[in-house]
């Protein structure tokens, strides 16, 4: 979009900001610090400055690996997250958070690491919007804040609200889980996941790894998870025992708890979530095979989609209302025409972020009318989520969206469990994709934050204080 020419300077208690504003009248702040941190190290608290910082341009993402989604996702460039996934054309002010991620967020080495310093990234940008004068003076309210996230940053908001230690009670009201993969949160502490994770790593480290270059360091990850010390969905991610996060998953289970009945929850899946993932975990040498080769994809999708999102998704859901909170869960149900991938995980994304010139090559989009089916449907979803964000009703306890938005007032209950192994050689990691977005330098972490809205409050310098109201909403991004 082009931009209007003496974009006004906004004030926050750090320091002044020179934002960008966009022709259709929006505001677009990016790359706001609210956190520094040298490599390895828990994030720290900004140094205020006094020249205006140019916020301009998009700020750095934290180095990683290729996605091992492409396969359904495509190459998904900058375009594919551009915006909120409610937009603030619906009242709601927009924060996006940089955050590292894989061996730079979530690698535990003894002395010189901490395991989960991602985690720590995102209590820190939260603690900023909390701050008065951040968000505010861009129209939002800290006391409403909705945070979303989808697959592994979905996984992020449970750990977030089970964390200890001063002020993390109240960060958000509300939280948007989108195929979250909850079933193993309690086996990655430090005698489990996490501790593996980091003994294997010192095998592979040639020297301090302070002092490896940013390739050497994503060369071990990639030997990581090639190689992985367990049979699991996420290697790198929050690990119990290790601040902040509780030690033990029952301390951690009660602290859950304790915010279900203070955090509103909307909780969802995809029908076919363990698409992408029944090959790549499967046994190549047969799934190559006809007929069987196809039996198998299918009972791999089947098995993944249920034990990992739906069914885990399901028992949160029912916790959420035993403990006296509210909560409604959804299946996202929509796929292209003639599509074989289904709809299958992050086939939601495009409905809530990006444009659809970003999103078109993603084979899990091909396919007729595809296009204006995303359009029609992601009105529905962005109204969906504005509308929870804002404290709105929902009116069920479970939604199917599709063709259209069904609601029921009873949960999908699932009356059997099937207890059987599959060999699948689990050797992925699904990244963070919440619109947190990346942020991670080559030897020091500086984090950043875009915020969105319409400056109907934004207090800028040139004398206009404009007047309206608009919502806060945190998330995260791949």
């Amino acid at each position: 979009m082009a931009t209007k020419p003496n974009a006004p300077i906004i004030h926050l208690p750090s320091g002044p900001i020179q934002p960008l504003h966009l022709k259709n009248n929006l505001i677009h702040a990016r790359g706001i610090p609210y956190a520094h941190a040298p490599r390895f190290s828990p994030p720290r608290p900004i140094a205020p400055w006094t020249t205006p910082l140019d916020c301009t341009a998009r700020a750095p993402i934290c180095p990683q690996l290729p996605s091992r989604l492409s396969s359904v996702m495509g190459p998904a460039t900058p375009p594919c997250w551009s915006g909120c996934m409610a937009g603030p054309e619906r009242g709601i002010v927009c924060v996006s958070v940089t955050y590292r991620l894989g061996v730079f967020g979530y690698l535990g080495v003894e002395g010189i690491a901490p395991a989960n310093l991602g985690l720590m990234d995102q209590r820190a940008a939260l603690r900023w919007v909390q701050e008065e004068g951040n968000v505010g003076v861009f129209g939002g309210d800290r006391g409403n804040v909705t945070v979303v996230g989808q697959s592994a940053g979905a996984d992020s908001i449970v750990c977030l609200m089970g964390v200890e230690g001063e002020g993390v009670d109240g960060l958000f009201r509300r939280a948007v889980l989108v195929s979250p993969p909850l079933r193993e949160v309690g086996e990655r502490g430090r005698e489990g996941t996490a501790g593996l994770l980091a003994r294997r790593a010192e095998g592979l480290f040639g020297k301090d790894p302070r002092e490896m270059s940013v390739e050497e360091l994503l060369e071990v990850q990639r030997r990581l998870l090639v190689e992985p010390v367990r049979n699991q969905v996420m290697l790198f991610a929050p690990a119990m025992g290790v601040e902040p996060l509780p030690e033990g998953e029952g301390e951690f289970e009660r602290r859950v708890a304790e915010a279900m009945r203070r955090v509103d929850v909307l909780v969802g899946w995809t029908e076919s979530d363990g698409r992408p993932f029944a090959r790549m975990m499967g046994p190549a040498s047969l799934l190559g095979l006809p007929v069987v080769g196809a039996w198998l994809e299918a009972l791999g999708t089947w098995f993944v989609t249920q034990s990992y999102f739906k069914w885990p998704s399901q028992r949160f859901h029912r916790r959420v209302l035993e403990v006296g909170g509210r909560s409604t869960s959804y299946e996202f149900a929509w796929k292209a025409k003639g599509n074989s991938l289904g709809a299958c995980h992050c086939i939601d994304v495009p409905f809530v972020l990006g444009t659809w010139e970003g999103w078109k090559n993603a084979p899990m989009l091909a396919g007729e009318d595809s296009e204006e089916e995303i359009a029609r449907l992601g009105s529905m979803v962005k109204d969906l989520w504005a509308g929870f964000a804002k404290g709105g009703e929902l009116g069920s306890e479970h939604i199917t969206l599709g063709v259209s938005l069904e609601a029921s007032s009873h949960t999908p209950v699932t009356y059997f469990q099937i207890n059987f192994q599959i060999n699948f050689q689990i050797n992925f990691q699904i990244n963070f994709q919440i619109n947190f977005r990346t942020g991670c330098q080559c030897q020091s972490c500086a984090s950043h934050l875009m915020v969105e809205c319409y400056p109907e409050r934004a207090d800028v310098e040139n004398t206009n204080r404009w007047d309206g109201a608009c919502l806060k909403r945190g998330s995260s991004e791949r």
